[in-house]
């Protein structure tokens, strides 16, 4: 599961969710918990009946509240305005940007009643964002704001690399 980078311009997302910290390894456990709950409480039938969204599609947005891993887990649909939100719901305004979009391989809920397939998957796709992809992510991001940091605090000292290698380098005059 490969995610697609695309650049979307503002949206707002409404709908229902929960706090969890991806930091640890109980948010699987919290958001299959959301998830038995929100199926549970027939939360997407409501939803659109709530909202009225001008396009069907669940919007899943994972929203980082702190460092330290605290994050709101939303499940959403997108809507032009908050008019008719309503009390128990949660909302985001989601910045243009340029997104990685990951979709879930697809499921036939037909011969799964009980939904078990479905849950799998979805608790598998974000067991590999969560615990794949993003470490992955992380790793690189980490090593490279290190090394442009580093360059930038080496150039604005005078100093150049001879090489190109990090461990020899020599002062510029």
């Amino acid at each position: 599961m490969n995610p697609v980078f695309v650049r979307k311009p503002a949206f707002k997302v409404a709908g229902y969710g929960i706090q969890t910290n991806v930091a640890g390894s109980m948010y699987t456990k919290d958001i299959a918990s959301f998830w038995s709950h929100y199926e549970g409480e027939n939360l997407e039938s409501k939803m659109y009946k709530i909202l009225n969204p001008p396009k069907h599609g669940e919007v899943g947005l994972c929203i980082p509240s702190s460092d330290n891993g605290n994050a709101t887990y939303l499940l959403g649909v997108i809507v032009e305005d908050y008019s008719k939100v309503e009390a128990d719901m949660l909302t985001m305004d989601v910045p243009e940007a340029e997104y990685a979009v990951f979709t879930t391989p697809p499921v036939d809920t037909s011969t799964d009643t009980e939904q078990i397939q479905f849950a799998q998957v979805i608790k598998s796709s974000w067991k590999y964002i969560f615990e794949e992809w993003l470490r992955i992510v992380v790793t690189f991001m980490t090593r490279l704001n290190w090394i442009l940091s580093f360059t930038m605090n080496a150039a604005i000292r005078g100093t150049r690399y001879s090489d190109g290698d990090l461990r020899s380098c020599e002062k510029v005059d």
